[in-house]
């Protein structure tokens, strides 16, 4: 059966506590911008209330991400048995993000999809289910028979982060 791969149960944005990790880390100066960024890495939401109502609504699937979507996708994608395309274009960003990484030439998007610790909620859903969510969310693909995960739109192969 056809599901959506969906991320963001409040269409919350990708990348931003990395983005504020990567400050700290590389020593940048730190404007309001990227207070707001560090901020999320130190503090970020969980979204339990949002995972509640998706299980209630019959999510088949789903996780926080918290080892970035390149990972943590993987981790559904494996104990479901099945495959994915993500649409890159569809990932979604914040402009905070892409001005910072502008700024600095960092890729937005390994950020968003290899930088984990957003704790926004990655779900897999039927298109039926979908149509009925009373919540914001941003469709990023579809999942997929087989076991492969095709990023679309990008020639990278975004792992996430690795524990070990």
């Amino acid at each position: 059966k056809s599901q959506y791969a969906c991320d963001g149960a409040r269409a919350g944005t990708l990348g931003d506590s990395a983005c504020g990790l990567r400050h700290i880390l590389d020593k940048c100066q730190i404007d309001e911008e990227a207070q707001e960024l560090i901020l999320k890495h130190y503090k970020p939401v969980p979204r339990v209330k949002e995972g509640c109502y998706l299980a209630e609504m019959g999510a088949n699937a789903m996780m926080d991400i918290s080892d970035g979507i390149g990972s943590d996708l993987r981790h559904i994608l494996k104990s479901s048995g099945v495959g994915a395309e993500i649409d890159l274009n569809a990932i979604p960003l914040s402009e905070q993000l892409q001005r910072k990484c502008s700024q600095f030439g960092w890729d937005p998007l390994d950020l968003a999809i290899s930088g984990g610790e957003d704790y926004e909620l990655l779900f897999t859903i039927t298109p039926q289910q979908e149509e009925k969510l009373q919540i914001p969310h941003k469709v990023i693909g579809k999942i997929t028979s087989g076991n492969s995960l095709i990023w679309k739109g990008g020639e990278k192969d975004y792992l996430g982060f690795r524990h070990f």
